[in-house]
């Protein structure tokens, strides 16, 4: 069956309307008019490659999401906010610890108008003892943003600052991470007893966000915009990334609904 086509955030390609469009439709007006707790704070792990890391993951953000409403009750939204998750690391979660990030001041012509939305920082990003450089660049879909991660892989030591940042640097990065246009698939087995429904499923996954835990690097994906349909932001997927644009699933959590949380 023939889909029909939309712009990319990017502007520079095309992609399914069935995602885009649902998203758009699913998302964007729910944000404004749904109210908060249309989901429990508490997730649970439905897949895990690792139970320590699952567990603790899962615990810190529930956490999170808690504290995230519990300091603006009316968010309607659940995007990382470092200070935030820096309140948890210190009080509750000292096995976790943020990324910080710096601000690409010099950016080429192309990229004068993302100036504040693009950040670098140097990270052990893929786990082999070798810092990275990523470059975080934020997008926007009709109006909500969304990120992308290019990594340039393996210098071993710190870097400056990126001069002339532009978009031609993206051919040059060893992997760049973006799931806006076609979501992420769930490729690992899931569900209690069940084969493969991973295959099944593809998620929004938004957001980005590399974190630290016990001295291995993360990275969290999920939608973290209301949405009616699809169950989008519920899910969240704790994964390594393990170089060339490959990424190894670790754990897939998912918020409960109020009634299962209630149950529990």
């Amino acid at each position: 069956m023939q889909t029909d086509t939309v712009l990319s955030p990017r502007g520079s390609s095309e992609c399914p309307r069935s995602f885009v469009q649902l998203f758009v439709s699913g998302t964007l007006v729910w944000t404004f008019f749904l109210p908060l707790d249309v989901y429990a704070n508490q997730y649970e792990v439905v897949m895990s490659q690792n139970e320590a890391v699952c567990k603790a993951s899962s615990q810190f953000f529930t956490d999170y999401i808690e504290l995230l409403h519990k300091r603006f009750p009316d968010v309607r939204s659940i995007r990382w906010r470092p200070n935030i998750a820096d309140v948890l690391i210190r009080e509750e979660h000292s096995e976790f610890s943020i990324i910080d990030w710096t601000e690409v001041q010099q950016l080429a012509p192309d990229l004068q108008k993302k100036k504040g939305e693009i950040t670098q920082t140097s990270v052990d990003i893929d786990n082999d003892g070798q810092l990275d450089m990523v470059v975080r660049i934020q997008w926007h879909l009709r109006g909500l943003p969304t990120d992308m991660l290019v990594i340039f892989e393996g210098k071993g030591k710190p870097f400056g600052e990126i001069r002339d940042f532009s978009l031609n640097l993206l051919d040059q990065a060893e992997s760049v991470l973006d799931f806006t246009e076609h979501g992420y698939s769930l490729r690992k087995a899931w569900g209690k007893g069940e084969t493969d429904h991973g295959s099944s499923r593809t998620i929004g996954a938004f957001e980005l966000v590399p974190f630290r835990l016990n001295d291995t690097t993360y990275i969290s994906m999920t939608n973290p915009y209301l949405s009616e349909d699809k169950d989008w932001n519920r899910w969240r997927v704790i994964a390594k990334y393990t170089g060339s644009s490959n990424l190894d699933d670790v754990c897939y959590l998912k918020r409960l609904n109020q009634e299962s949380s209630k149950s529990k």
